[in-house]
């Protein structure tokens, strides 16, 4: 997956979608459906960054309506994961778009709350830039 990001960041769609297909297949083969679901978000923000929405919802609409726990415990950033979801639901006005924003949102707040150093929550919830995303998402009436 990291190389799919690698490509993405060189802004070369195509090496990316390839290194994520290569990926998803070796996720699928072993079974790690928490690796799968962040495959597809990166691969479903690279099709939305690309203009394809249909593909990018099409993708989305592979995983899970809901990121149970025992998944997001397993994925190394499942705010990520929420907000592209999110994004790619939104940007086809799919119905459940503002429920998994709300979702993303109160994951986001047990997160922050959970740590008990007052300057690392502020700064958890104002320098990661998804998490921002997320806060002024919901803030604004989603």
């Amino acid at each position: 997956m990291e190389i799919g990001n690698a490509w993405a960041a060189l802004e070369r769609p195509e090496a990316a979608l390839a290194a994520y297909r290569q990926a998803l297949d070796l996720t699928r083969a072993d079974g790690r459906l928490h690796l799968s679901i962040a495959v597809k978000s990166e691969m479903a923000a690279v099709y939305l960054a690309q203009g394809w929405l249909a593909e990018a919802l099409a993708l989305i609409e592979e995983t899970p309506p809901s990121l149970n726990a025992s998944i997001l415990q397993k994925l190394r950033d499942p705010l990520r994961v929420y907000w592209i979801c999110r994004q790619a639901l939104q940007a086809n006005r799919a119905a459940d778009a503002d429920s998994l924003l709300a979702e993303a949102y109160a994951y986001l707040q047990a997160e922050a709350n959970s740590l008990h150093d007052e300057a690392l929550r502020t700064s958890f919830l104002e320098r990661v830039f998804v998490d921002r995303m997320i806060q002024n998402a919901h803030r604004s009436g989603f």
